[in-house]
């Protein structure tokens, strides 16, 4: 996958407490989606909310019909891409396991926002 191009911009300094190789694996999948649906050029950023972190970018969007239907096992729109369907599905049963509240809205760049809350977190120390 080309990235040349993208970027990702991280604001704030979180420590999540979780498996560092599954949280490592849902921010993956979460940057490929963004890759592969938002062009090798999208904007990624990470930041903290009240309770948990987002992760945004400035690709083309989930319209909010399909907002559920993404973190089914199987379901892409991306199958011409490589696209599986399991990376999404991943990621929503990772939230699941950690009793994080996953919400899939519009980032302020018109593209998609996955919102994690009642994570445990705290700042990071220098």
């Amino acid at each position: 996958m080309e990235t040349r191009e993208a970027t990702l911009a991280v604001d704030g300094d979180l420590v999540i407490e979780a498996d560092e190789v599954y949280v490592r694996h849902l921010f993956r999948n979460l940057f490929e989606n963004a890759i592969r649906h938002g062009g090798s050029d999208v904007a990624i950023e990470v930041g903290a909310v009240a309770d948990g972190f987002y992760v945004a970018d400035d690709g083309s969007g989930i319209p909010p019909e399909d907002r559920e239907l993404v973190f089914e096992p199987g379901f892409t729109t991306a199958a011409d891409k490589d696209g599986t369907g399991l990376g999404l599905a991943f990621v929503d049963r990772l939230a699941g396991i950690y009793d994080w509240d996953l919400q899939l809205t519009e980032s302020d760049a018109g593209g998609a926002q996955f919102e994690f809350r009642d994570v445990t977190a705290s700042e990071s120390s220098p």
